[in-house]
C-alpha cells in the first residue's frame, strides 16, 4: 500500500531530462501498473480523455497563484460497465519532480485525501460512459506552499489501484520576468531554431546566491519530453538575473502542428475523408492521407500548439457528457518503412507520450503507416514523432521539419530553495511566445470553438 508518511514513502524517480517515454529507475516496482510516476500517466484502457487545466480556462495550463483565488479543474471518462467512486490526494514534489520529502500536513490545510464527488451520465447516442469532475484547491484541502505537485486518483477503498497522475504547479510569482523570443543567433541554425532571452527582477525578494539556489525549467508548448532543466544565469547585475547567449535557451523551431475537427462526427471538415458506424454500433472517422513535412517551405496557420478542444457541435449542451466517441483512423504514407525505429501519433491526444496504442504499424502492401486513437468529440492538434530503437529522445524533426517562424509557447518555471527552506519554492512563471502577445483564454473567433 503506498503511504506517504516520512521514512515509509514510496519514493517517486525523477525522468531523464530528456527522456519522454523511456523513465529509467532503480527500483522494479516503476514497471508495475500500480507504481506511483512523477509523469502524467493513465492506468487503465477505460479511463480517457484527462484534462487538467485552470477552472473555466480549458486551454490553460495546469499552473495558479498561491495567493489569488484561481482553482483547477481535473476531469476524466470512465469508459467501465461498473460505478466507481474516485478519491484523490496530492503530493508535493522537488523541481524535478521527485519527492520532496514533505508529509502532507506541510503543505496541505485540511484532510490528506478526499473523494471526488463530482460526475455525471453520458447523454450520446454511442459509447457509454461516466465523466467526473474535481475543482480543487476545496475548503477541504487547500495548498499552502508553492511548488510542483503531482494529483493521484485511484478507487474508493483501493488506494493501490490507480487511475492516473497528473502534474501541476502553485506559484507564488514573487519576481518579475521579461524576455522575447527570435530566430537564434547562430547564424548556421537561424532558419530553423529560436532563442530566449530573459531576466529576473528581485528588487522586492532576496537571492542571495542565484547560481545555487535557483532551478530554471524552460517547457515548449507545455510539453515535458523537451523542456530544458536547470538552466543557469549568465550574469547577476545587482538585482536582475540575466539568462542569455547560451545553448539551453536554444530550441528547435519544429512545425505548427497537424489538425482535425470532429466536433461533428458526420461531418466531412477539417480533414476527415469518411464517416461510418461499423455492425457494433462504433463511430468511425478517416483522415486525409497525410504526407512528410520535412522538407517542405514554412506554411503559416493558426494552430493550438498540440492540445486539443473538447466540444460537441450539435448537442446545445454539455459537450463533457454529451460528447460522444469515435475511432479515428490515421495514414502516413512512406515509400518504405523508416528503419532502426517507429512512428507514433504526438500530441495532447496521446498524453504528450508514446506507447503501443499511439504507435504507427506499417503496412507493406499499401506503402503507409496506419495508425487509431478511441477519441472524444472535439478538434485536435497532433504530429507524427519518431523514436529511434534503444533510444530515449523522440525525434519531431524527421517527419514534420523545424523552422525558425513556426508559432512556440515558451513556460520558464523559477525555483528557488532558500537557506532555512526543505523544499523547493516556485517563485515566478512567464510565458513568452514567438510569434505574438499570448492570449490566455480560447479567442471567440477562431473557427475550433464554432
Amino acid at each position: 500500500m503506498h503511504t506517504f508518511i516520512r521514512g515509509y514513502r514510496l519514493k517517486i524517480f525523477s525522468l531523464l531530462i530528456f527522456s519522454p517515454f523511456i523513465c529509467l529507475c532503480q527500483e522494479e516496482d516503476y514497471y508495475k501498473e500500480d507504481y506511483l510516476r512523477s509523469e502524467n500517466h493513465v492506468y487503465h484502457d477505460n479511463i480517457k480523455t484527462v484534462q487538467l487545466n485552470i477552472n473555466g480556462n480549458v486551454m490553460s495550463a495546469p499552473i495558479i497563484n498561491m495567493r489569488g483565488n484561481q482553482k483547477l479543474r481535473l476531469s476524466f471518462d470512465d469508459l467501465g460497465e461498473d460505478h466507481k467512486s474516485y478519491y484523490y490526494r496530492i503530493i508535493h514534489c522537488s523541481a524535478n519532480w521527485e519527492d520532496s520529502e514533505l508529509i502532507s500536513t506541510e503543505y496541505i490545510q485540511g484532510v490528506p485525501e478526499d473523494i471526488i464527488y463530482e460526475n455525471s451520465y453520458s447523454r450520446c447516442i454511442g459509447q457509454d460512459y461516466i465523466h467526473h469532475w474535481l475543482v480543487f484547491p476545496s475548503e477541504n484541502m487547500k495548498i499552502i506552499r508553492s511548488g510542483n505537485y503531482i494529483i493521484k486518483v485511484y478507487e474508493e477503498g483501493y488506494p493501490d489501484n490507480l487511475a492516473l497522475n497528473w502534474r501541476f504547479m502553485v506559484t507564488e510569482n514573487s519576481v518579475e520576468v521579461n524576455g522575447n523570443v527570435f530566430p537564434t543567433r547562430d547564424s548556421k541554425y537561424k532558419f530553423y531554431k529560436q532563442e530566449l532571452n530573459f531576466a529576473i527582477g528581485s528588487e522586492s525578494y532576496l537571492i542571495t546566491n542565484p547560481y545555487d539556489d535557483l532551478k530554471v525549467t524552460i517547457q515548449q508548448n507545455g510539453r515535458w519530453d523537451n523542456a530544458h532543466y536547470n538552466v543557469q544565469p549568465t550574469f547577476v547585475k545587482g538585482d536582475e538575473i540575466e539568462f542569455i547567449n547560451q545553448k539551453d535557451l536554444i530550441f528547435n523551431g519544429g512545425n505548427e502542428y497537424r489538425y482535425f475537427d470532429i466536433k461533428n462526427l458526420t461531418l466531412k471538415a477539417g480533414l476527415v475523408k469518411l464517416y461510418y458506424r461499423d455492425t457494433l454500433g462504433y463511430h468511425h472517422i478517416e483522415l486525409e492521407d497525410e504526407e512528410k513535412r520535412a522538407y517542405k517551405v514554412y506554411s503559416t496557420y493558426y494552430d493550438i500548439n498540440g492540445k486539443r478542444y473538447i466540444k460537441n457541435d450539435y448537442i446545445s449542451q454539455d459537450s463533457n457528457s454529451d460528447g460522444d466517441y469515435a475511432w479515428v483512423h490515421f495514414t502516413f504514407p512512406q515509400p518504405q518503412r523508416i528503419v532502426d525505429g517507429d512512428v507514433y501519433l504526438y500530441g495532447e491526444l496521446t498524453n504528450w507520450g508514446a506507447n503501443q496504442q499511439n504507435k504507427m504499424i506499417y503496412y507493406e502492401e499499401e506503402k503507409a503507416y496506419k495508425g487509431k486513437l478511441y477519441l472524444k468529440q472535439g478538434y485536435y492538434n497532433y504530429q507524427y514523432i519518431f523514436l529511434k530503437d534503444n533510444t530515449k529522445t523522440a525525434d519531431d524533426v524527421l517527419l514534420e521539419g523545424m523552422h525558425s517562424e513556426t508559432e512556440n509557447d515558451y513556460t520558464i518555471l523559477i525555483y528557488h530553495r532558500q537557506l532555512a527552506d526543505d523544499y523547493d519554492r516556485l517563485i515566478a512563471v512567464k510565458t513568452l511566445n514567438s510569434v505574438r502577445t499570448l492570449q490566455l483564454t480560447m479567442p471567440q473567433q477562431i473557427s475550433i470553438g464554432k
